[in-house]
């Protein structure tokens, strides 16, 4: 299916042209991948720390980059449709981003654990609204290049 607005529209008193409001509800579609694959995130995270008792800077790595795996295939086809970059060079860069997330996350994490004294999903949590945007706007701008670019 695919979506491209032809006309102004008003949400909340802001008036949004077809390019604001195409990339309004393609950051719509990216946070509703993100959160579901961030929940994932946070199931494999309780797992792995409560169950197999894998280290919690491990644990956080591992989680994120499955689920981050999970995130780019969802988010090439649904979020970024209209990339005309392959498939491989897509999935490195994403991968190059992921890794600096990756590390990111599990230091702020295990900071906010270690020195906060913060329940670990509560760290993961707030890792992850640090993280997030920031890793929007590589995908839209130099990942997928997709900024203005119609959704499916």
């Amino acid at each position: 299916m695919s979506y491209e607005p032809q006309s102004t529209t008003t949400i909340f008193g802001i008036s949004l042209s077809p390019s604001q409001k195409l990339e309004l509800y393609r950051f719509l579609r990216y946070s509703l991948v993100g959160l579901s694959t961030f929940g994932f995130d946070l199931v494999l995270l309780f797992i792995f720390v409560d169950f197999f008792a894998v280290s919690l800077m491990t644990a956080t790595l591992v989680a994120f980059f499955i689920a981050a795996s999970i995130n780019y295939s969802i988010s090439r086809y649904w979020v970024f449709a209209g990339t005309e970059r392959g498939v491989t060079t897509g999935y490195l860069n994403f991968l190059s981003a992921a890794i600096v997330a990756g590390l990111s996350i599990a230091l702020i994490v295990v900071l906010l654990v270690e020195y906060a004294n913060l329940y670990y999903p509560y760290a993961r949590v707030i890792a992850a609204m640090v993280i997030g945007v920031g890793n929007y706007l590589f995908n839209l701008f130099l990942n997928f290049k997709t900024i203005g670019k119609k959704l499916r």
